[in-house]
């Protein structure tokens, strides 16, 4: 990311350094693009309610139906039951 009015870092500038978070980033060469399902699945994200709340938050507002804040909501509220469910698998 590069910050207004901050100059560019050589790294900024172009240099790619392909090790740094390298976890972050997923080669997608051979594809013609990319959507939310294609990002669950490089991310290998298996849990039902963090792909729910994934998709609310990459279309966040984007798909005519619900405003930014609902969608917004609806990831939070996927989020803490992912969390719930955590705990109930914990308990067992």
């Amino acid at each position: 990311m590069i910050h207004v009015g901050i100059p560019p870092t050589k790294h900024q500038a172009g240099q790619v350094d392909a090790t740094k978070h390298s976890h972050y980033k997923k080669n997608v060469a051979h594809l013609s693009f990319i959507d939310v399902y294609r990002v669950i699945e490089l991310f290998d994200v298996t849990h039902p309610a963090l792909q729910h709340a994934l998709k609310k938050v990459l279309c966040a507002g984007g798909r005519g139906q619900k405003d930014w804040a609902k969608d917004v909501q609806e990831a939070i509220d996927s989020l803490n039951r992912a969390i719930e469910m955590q705990g109930e698998d914990d308990a067992k």
